[in-house]
């Protein structure tokens, strides 16, 4: 069975010491629940999401863990955030070019709703910030 521990969890504990360490804790308290780094036999790793409780199996305390294979998800979210990230960097980039520009810039949607402007536009109108000009303009 330990051919699929990894010598070491992503957070640099000895998965045999992070193994003992979540198994004493149900047996002290009943339950844990804890996410594990494991291997298949082909070396390919794996993230489980492992609960475990404490029960009672012949007169004796025995720790049951149940176990989720998560990798995919996880995988996924981090996708989703690297996505978020390059998401917010394009917003950020684009939004300098804009206030780099001397020309008024201003986004609209199809209610006349003001979205959002460049920095030529506060200073036209005055207005220390976006909401103010976003605020000025429903009224």
């Amino acid at each position: 069975m330990y051919d699929t521990l990894t010598e070491f969890q992503p957070d640099g504990t000895p998965s045999l010491d992070s193994r003992q360490r979540y198994l004493d804790k149900i047996f002290e308290t009943g339950s844990e629940s804890f996410e594990f780094v494991e291997k298949k036999l082909n070396g390919e790793l794996f993230h489980l999401e492992v609960s475990g409780v404490r029960m009672k199996y012949n007169d004796e305390f025995v720790a049951v863990t149940y176990a989720k294979d998560v990798t995919q998800f996880k995988a996924m979210t981090k996708e989703l955030v690297e996505a978020q990230a390059a998401e917010r960097e394009m917003h950020e980039r684009t939004q300098l070019m804009l206030d780099a520009a001397p020309i008024m810039v201003e986004y609209w949607d199809k209610d006349f709703n003001a979205i959002d402007c460049n920095k030529a536009t506060l200073d036209f109108f005055g207005f220390s910030d976006r909401e103010d000009i976003q605020n000025s303009i429903l009224q």
